[in-house]
């Protein structure tokens, strides 16, 4: 038999559980979301996807992630992966690179996955890049982006 203590108890338990997932969920997406410089290699992480859950807040679906390897305008490894709490189908992640106008200049676009998965790896590319700017990977899935599944690294010099 519950008492008034133990339904206290509980609600106290949940608050606690709510404030430390939002403070996760928000310290995550201010230091994992910027980009980074990148001068010898780069490693970034975003969540994604999944939705509001009423009293928490935004409960994400994934984990995008995005690392290059090289030296200034060299980029010898430029590589992305996933993983989500559910399938992610037919699927691609693409490579994208803007100048610092933020204007794309080049898309090497990924391999279609033609399955569901809840995990995947993009190919390695390897690219020297024409100017200064950003190098982003993104997760598309059914030929759309996944939201919030894009990530990106600054590139200089």
């Amino acid at each position: 038999m519950r008492t008034a203590a133990h339904t206290t108890k509980a609600a106290a338990a949940i608050g606690a559980v709510r404030r430390t997932l939002t403070s996760a969920v928000v310290v995550a997406a201010l230091i994992l979301a910027a980009p980074m410089q990148a001068h010898a290699s780069a490693y970034g992480a975003v969540l994604f996807g999944g939705g509001d859950l009423p009293g928490v807040g935004w409960i994400p679906n994934g984990k995008f992630e995005h690392k290059i390897t090289g030296s200034g305008l060299r980029i010898d490894r430029d590589h992305a992966r996933f993983d989500a709490i559910g399938t992610v189908c037919r699927w691609r992640i693409d490579f994208l690179y803007y100048d610092t106008n933020g204007s794309r200049y080049y898309t090497s676009y990924g391999p279609l996955h033609t399955g569901c998965n809840v995990w995947g790896n993009s190919r390695d590319i390897s690219v020297t890049l024409p100017k200064e700017g950003l190098a982003c990977a993104k997760l598309i899935s059914y030929g759309k982006p996944v939201p919030r599944a894009k990530q990106c690294h600054s590139i200089h010099r």
